[in-house]
């Protein structure tokens, strides 16, 4: 009895020395530590996601999630939360905020998949594209084990970087449209939001609504129970599978201007977290981007307006933050600074000028310089003519030019009475012709022809069949005329007559009279019936020379008998020696 009871002991002591290294054992990390589930159901409220019929994704994540949960619970070793457990929207922000005020080891997003495509199928994990945050061992875990648990295929664990344009910034954890950071961003919303509070995440998708086989595998009675078994088992094993090993304590995310960082020991195995600790607020820690600006110029003031990135991005996703701001003031030149932009100096008889303009804005002036003036001298005087300006003429004894100051030239004078005006024609120009009574100037004025101006039409002769007929129109106003050839109408025939029938070897003849009574008549030569209707007399030939061939040898066969009975009666009375020798 003694040494069963030191056999027991010394059993009881392996069984507690190798427990924790069996896989799936179950066993705390450390303590009483639990580890921290995040289950998150999809959608919710207003936002229904993929639907089957009547039946939207939002209604069937959450109770998967619910079932998940309850199987974690069973096992001890865990905490589980969800972000939702009414059918309500909880932004994506609001999601990994909440994963954050637990501590979460991890969120896992519960998901129905839909395509336009019918073909798509299959369960899919999606998780970050940061190695950090990402859990591509334990989403393969998943998917093999929902494949094998219901039936449905398996298209692993997948990632993706963004396609918008946003760059992960690593020194303030969060992404902004700055290529300059170099690292594209994460496409999908769970994983992009909890990289900025340092949490691992993944989104599952549990088959496709969209997929007739897909849709009749996850309606089937019992499979989101066989779903939450599969899937809790994975978790299970991937966070108490092993001896946790903690490193020394990391920064999970830096304190900004609306959230306080946290810092962390992890297990080196899946990330499990100890030792939770929040760093020192950072109210002024603000993640500035310039989103407008002006430059100064003189008299007005420029800017540059800044907006944190962090509470405009937290607003364009729905979670509520004031937007922090501020503008930074370029004061205005106090004075402008002008530079010579044109320059046209000044002359012998012509001013100058020059253009400035001010380098920081769009002011400018211009500078007139005085040129050397002309030196005059009266050179003449002249009277003034119709066309040229009279008065004192004045030449500039430097260069020569002159100018007249007097009376400029009066123009023209034409009396009316002397107008000569000659009328148009129909088919002449006329003109009216002005002399000036001064200078003897003519002006002449051309006026258009009026036109004819016919009466009506006349026919002068009219078309025949074969002869063009002729139409007038003659001008009221002068006698010109007007011709118009009517061409010819052409015969008109009546309907042919035969006047000559033709006869078996000669022709006939067809005749067409025109009907405009012109005396053209139009023959059609008949051709001899042996031509058109030869063929008959000579099927009628060949069939008498036939019957005459057929009569001459019913005549032929009919001689041809007799003769032959009279030979068979010549053979018969052949001597009886001949017969006996052609037998032999």
């Amino acid at each position: 009895m003694e040494n069963f009871g030191k056999k027991l002991c010394c059993a009881v002591l392996f069984v507690l020395i190798l427990l924790p290294l069996l896989p799936g054992s179950g066993l705390a990390a450390t303590g009483n530590d639990k580890i921290v589930i995040m289950l998150d159901p999809g959608h919710g409220g207003g936002s229904i996601g993929t639907a089957a019929g009547d039946i939207g994704e939002k209604v069937m994540t959450l109770r998967l999630a619910t079932l998940i949960r309850e199987r974690l619970q069973e096992n001890g070793n865990f905490a589980v939360y969800m972000t939702r457990e009414t059918d309500t929207d909880v932004s994506l922000p609001q999601r990994a905020v909440l994963a954050d005020r637990v501590n979460a080891d991890l969120l896992i997003s519960i998901h129905f998949d839909g395509s336009p495509n019918p073909g798509d199928r299959g369960v899919t994990a999606y998780t970050s594209v940061f190695d950090q945050w990402a859990l591509v061992e334990l989403g393969a875990d998943i998917c093999n084990g929902l494949s094998a648990a219901t039936g449905l295929s398996s298209n692993g664990v997948r990632q993706k970087h963004d396609t918008n344009g946003y760059y992960w910034n690593e020194a303030f954890q969060w992404d902004a449209k700055d290529k300059s950071l170099g690292t594209l961003s994460d496409y999908y919303g769970i994983p992009t939001w909890c990289a900025k509070f340092g949490i691992p995440s993944m989104i599952m998708e549990h088959g496709f609504f969209s997929n007739d086989g897909d849709r009749a595998r996850i309606f089937a009675d019992g499979t989101l129970e066989r779903m939450a078994d599969a899937e809790a088992q994975a978790i299970i094993r991937y966070y108490t599978g092993h001896t946790h090993t903690y490193g020394e304590a990391e920064q999970d995310f830096p304190s900004n201007c609306m959230f306080t960082g946290k810092i962390s020991s992890r297990c080196v195995r899946c990330g499990h977290r100890q030792n939770v600790q929040s760093l020192a607020p950072a109210p002024d820690r603000h993640y500035w981007e310039i989103t407008d600006q002006a430059a100064a110029s003189c008299g007005v003031d420029g800017y540059t307006q800044y907006t944190c990135r962090i509470t405009s991005n937290l607003n364009e996703k729905g979670y509520p933050a004031e937007n922090h701001t501020w503008r930074e003031t370029i004061p205005a030149p106090t004075e402008h600074e002008y530079v010579q932009t044109e320059h046209d100096p000044a002359g012998h008889g012509h001013d100058g000028y020059a253009v400035y303009r001010c380098t920081n804005c769009a002011s400018s002036f211009r500078e007139t310089e005085k040129g050397e003036p002309h030196t005059y001298e009266f050179v003449e005087h002249t009277e003034p003519s119709c066309t040229q300006a009279g008065g004192n003429v004045y030449q500039c004894t430097a260069c020569g030019d002159t100018y007249t100051d007097g009376t400029p030239a009066p123009g023209h004078t034409f009396d009316p009475d002397g107008e000569i005006y000659i009328a148009p024609g129909c088919d002449t120009p006329g003109c009216r012709r002005q002399v000036c009574t001064v200078c003897g100037y003519m002006e002449e004025e051309t006026i258009e022809a009026t036109g004819h101006i016919f009466a009506e039409e006349e026919v002068q002769a009219a078309p025949a069949c074969t002869t063009d007929g002729l139409q007038i129109k003659k001008c009221t106003v002068c006698a010109g005329i007007k011709k118009k050839i009517l061409p010819a109408t052409g015969h008109v025939w009546d309907e042919e007559k035969i006047e000559k029938a033709p006869g078996i070897f000669y022709s006939g003849k067809r005749v067409a009279v025109c009907k405009n009574g012109c005396g053209a008549a139009r023959e059609t030569l008949l051709h001899p019936r042996i031509l058109t209707e030869g063929v008959w007399y000579v099927v009628a030939a060949a069939a008498l020379a036939w019957a005459a061939a057929l009569g001459l040898l019913i005549y032929m066969r009919c001689r041809g008998r007799k003769n032959f009975s009279g030979k068979k009666r010549s053979i018969s009375a052949l001597p009886e020696d001949s017969a006996e020798k052609g037998n032999k």
